[in-house]
């Protein structure tokens, strides 16, 4: 959600009766609200929904200010462009029409916090018996996110011999695949994407078994909370057993 502060003055000799206030969304946006104070005897709506064309009155150093709140899709791209105009009222001549428009602009700096977890259900493995890994890679928003990377490499030793990919949520990436994974993936806020990673542990496997699995934003987005973009499985050796 933002926010934006829109001010319509006159600074006079003359009062204006209906001048005329416009303010339309963004593309790809929505005015889910607005409220508006007056001052200097200033008159019209106080607040409203949606795109803005309202009727006002401003006497000679009066003014309107519009606080306006815009709804900003978590896949919007490219930059945000708002523009406000006012418009005397016919019959009344304005000295100095450029003043009548102006538009702010705003590059995009997307935000995600990424989170990834990594989990093989049990704190020991057995030499020469294979490890399943789970890793669930997650956005917790507010923005989407177009090709992070997802990195999985096998346990010193071992070797991935394949794995799968589900998506929820509308996450994209590859399905399924062999070997370390290093794969980049899109995931829109509130989506996830759940790695299934089977592992071969040769039967001559010793000491500790630890594997680390990480998410990175992409170039241009920022993720508040880099510390869970780290996920570790970590096994002690177990007894030489049969499975």
């Amino acid at each position: 959600m933002g926010v934006t502060t829109v001010v319509a003055s006159n600074a006079g000799p003359s009062n204006a009766v209906g001048a005329t206030v416009v303010d339309n969304a963004p593309a790809g946006t929505t005015i889910t609200g607005w409220t508006a104070a007056f001052a200097g005897g200033a008159t019209g709506a106080a607040n409203g929904a949606g795109n803005i064309n309202q009727s006002v009155n401003i006497p000679s150093g009066g003014s309107v200010t519009y606080t306006i709140n815009v709804s900003v899709p978590a896949n919007q791209t490219g930059n945000l462009a708002n523009t406000a105009t006012v418009t005397a009222p016919n019959g009344t001549t304005d000295p100095n029409a450029g003043n009548n428009s102006a538009t702010d602009t705003d590059t995009p700096a997307p935000i995600a916090d990424l989170s990834i977890t990594k989990t093989d259900g049990s704190a020991t493995y057995t030499p020469g018996v294979g490890v399943t890994y789970t890793v669930v890679v997650s956005n917790a928003g507010p923005s989407n996110v177009v090709g992070a990377t997802v990195v999985d490499n096998a346990p010193a030793g071992t070797t991935i011999t394949g794995w799968t990919a589900a998506f929820a949520g509308g996450a994209t990436g590859a399905a399924n695949g062999a070997g370390n994974i290093n794969q980049s993936v899109n995931i829109p806020s509130g989506g996830s994407v759940t790695y299934t990673i089977n592992v071969s542990v040769p039967a001559n496997q010793s000491g500790n078994l630890a594997n680390t699995a990480t998410v990175t934003a992409p170039n241009g987005t920022t993720d508040p909370n880099r510390g869970q973009q780290l996920g570790h499985g970590y096994r002690h050796a177990g007894a030489h057993r049969r499975p």
